[in-house]
């Protein structure tokens, strides 16, 4: 089901007249920017991917999932950000900044509840990208919160280990939604990595 992701991102460069790219992701992201570097690598001049992981989910990781479709049906999408939110930021986040876990709730209710399932379904069903790494053939950046428990600094290493062309950006005092919780500190490692 990442396939359709992978479409919309190369009609969206066919529509900008952009031939090649650096493409990067986070969480949901960084599996799509996966996918676009196993089924478009023309496409790209290199990658970022920010708290993700190469493999697909577990049997218990997939349930997971399942019950996580069962808590927006019966909730909506409130239920999934009450549900999830200890799971996307840091504990430093969460216990020093309450206008981000407010921002991410925000944002959360904002999304209707089929394009929440759609994600869910696409994280369940998602193929496993690690057969692939060893063949990313250009400049990675792997970044990671060193407060992530969803996609802990271990799974960025193994991306780190198995990309050829690649470095690893460890953020301190973030969790899942690095980019949101240390803005400055993803930026500076994005801005390193491009500078290179």
């Amino acid at each position: 089901m990442l396939d359709d992701y992978v479409s919309d991102v190369t009609a969206l460069l066919d529509r900008l007249e952009i031939r090649r790219a650096y493409v990067g992701g986070l969480s949901l992201g960084g599996y799509t920017a996966l996918a676009v570097a196993r089924l478009a690598p023309d496409r790209i001049d290199g990658l970022v991917l920010a708290d993700t992981r190469a493999p697909a989910d577990s049997a218990e990781g997939r349930a997971a999932r399942d019950r996580m479709v069962a808590t927006l049906d019966a909730g909506g999408p409130d239920a999934v950000a009450a549900e999830m939110l200890p799971r996307l930021v840091g504990a430093t986040t969460a216990r020093e900044q309450p206008e981000v876990l407010a921002e991410i709730r925000l944002q959360t209710g904002l999304n209707g509840v089929t394009g929440i399932r759609r994600a869910i379904l696409r994280l369940r069903d998602r193929p496993d990208a690690t057969p692939a790494l060893p063949s990313i053939a250009v400049p990675t950046l792997v970044i990671v919160g060193d407060e992530d428990v969803a996609t802990p600094v271990a799974d960025a290493e193994f991306l780190a280990q198995q990309i050829p062309d690649s470095r690893l950006e460890v953020i301190g005092g973030a969790g899942h939604l690095s980019n949101l919780e240390r803005p400055e500190a993803f930026t500076a490692a994005l801005t390193r990595f491009l500078a290179s």
